[in-house]
């Protein structure tokens, strides 16, 4: 048996579980008929043989007043969710190391490109300007609609870059792979025996 075949019977036996526990003092046949399902589907989905349908779901989340992750997570919080608190974690350390530095693995390749395009702007004098404009322009926007996704620290990083593009230069940025490499060679003497 496959480590992912028994994951997703031991997550089924626990969703069933919730499942028969929601049912409470209702038998399988009158539960199963409020739901729109023959008892022995609920059966199974009680037993953790079948995953439910999202229909199943659906009716069982309003007929319980229960959100579908605590059906199928045990929890409101799904795992989308607890991921983005982690990565929201890590943004907030490496934040707290280099205040106003965006860490490197939240920044795409397309933002890469964006990036390398300011920076060759500001060579020329001249095509600065625009860019204060757009920077302007964010800047009422965020003003205006905190609600955009921006993440906390938006406001901040968009000053930065208006201050970097007045002064016609970009501060050097963090590299915690390099910081740890340059700390490494330097407590062991170069990396050498």
């Amino acid at each position: 048996m496959s480590s992912r075949k028994a994951i997703d019977a031991e997550q089924a036996r626990a969703m069933g579980a919730r499942i028969r526990h929601l049912r409470g003092s209702d038998s399988q046949a009158q539960f199963a008929s409020e739901l729109g399902v023959d008892r022995a589907t609920l059966a199974n989905y009680e037993a953790g043989r079948r995953i439910p349908n999202d229909e199943f779901l659906k009716k069982l989340s309003d007929f319980k007043d229960i959100s579908i992750p605590e059906i199928l997570f045990g929890t409101h919080i799904t795992p989308y969710k607890k991921y983005m608190e982690n990565v929201m974690r890590e943004i907030e350390v490496h934040m707290k190391m280099r205040p106003g530095v965006i860490p490197k693995f939240m920044i795409s390749d397309d933002e890469l490109a964006l990036i390398l395009a300011v920076r060759l702007a500001m060579l020329d004098d001249h095509a600065t300007e625009p860019l204060l404009q757009i920077i302007q322009h964010a800047k009422r926007v965020y003003e205006t609609d905190h609600d955009i996704g921006l993440p906390p620290y938006g406001e901040a990083q968009i000053t930065r870059l208006e201050a970097a593009l007045q002064a016609g230069k970009f501060e050097e940025g963090y590299d915690p792979d390099l910081a740890f490499f340059v700390t490494f060679s330097e407590g062991s003497g170069g990396g050498s025996s």
